[in-house]
């Protein structure tokens, strides 16, 4: 299962890599400074996407060590590969779901000044900033999904890792401590 979970999250890490490339290259090699409107709010999807799924990952693999220490006898049972693999799938969903009302409101607005973007790509804050439309349920929804999916991600992170703690200082014999410790590692 941690297997699957490490390909998951280099593909998540491709797929951030791979969104940027078009507009990074154009900038670097063609010298072009201006980007669509269509390219950049997907452009802008996609990045979050996956930068929202990276997040996710993350959190499914602290849960994979937390079922590891916790219950190493129900392991090999409780995550199996298909499992393990469904949730990924239900994961990147997730991601590409929650990143998707934005970035569709954002072809609804109407922009009377391009300006130049923050970085060699798009992102959300940056065409909210050159939109002269209504952009308040972006803005409130933006804050909210960033507070919710990545906060409650690292929450429930840190919240495992506690408990893993919590096990493994539990162990009477310092050496099978090490042994679990090393697990997370």
């Amino acid at each position: 299962p941690m297997y699957i979970l490490l390909a998951i999250l280099a593909v998540t890490d491709l797929g951030l890599c791979v969104s940027t490339l078009p507009s990074v290259l154009g900038v670097l090699w063609f010298d072009a400074r201006v980007v669509g409107l269509v390219p950049c709010v997907l452009q802008q999807h996609f990045l979050h996407s996956f930068s929202f799924m990276e997040s996710a990952v993350l959190f499914a693999m602290a849960l994979d060590r937390l079922v590891a220490i916790r219950f190493p006898l129900r392991y090999a049972s409780v995550l199996t590969g298909p499992r393990v693999a469904l949730a990924g799938a239900v994961l990147g969903m997730r991601s590409a779901a929650i990143t998707a009302a934005p970035s569709l409101n954002l072809l609804k607005f109407k922009y009377c000044r391009p300006g130049p973007l923050s970085h060699a790509y798009c992102l959300h804050q940056d065409m909210i900033r050159l939109a002269c439309s209504n952009t308040r349920f972006n803005r409130l929804y933006g804050l909210c999904i960033i507070m919710l999916a990545m906060g409650s991600d690292v929450l429930f992170i840190l919240l495992s890792y506690t408990v893993i703690l919590y096990t493994v200082l539990a162990i009477a014999s310092a050496r099978e401590r090490l042994k679990a410790l090393n697990t997370c590692v």
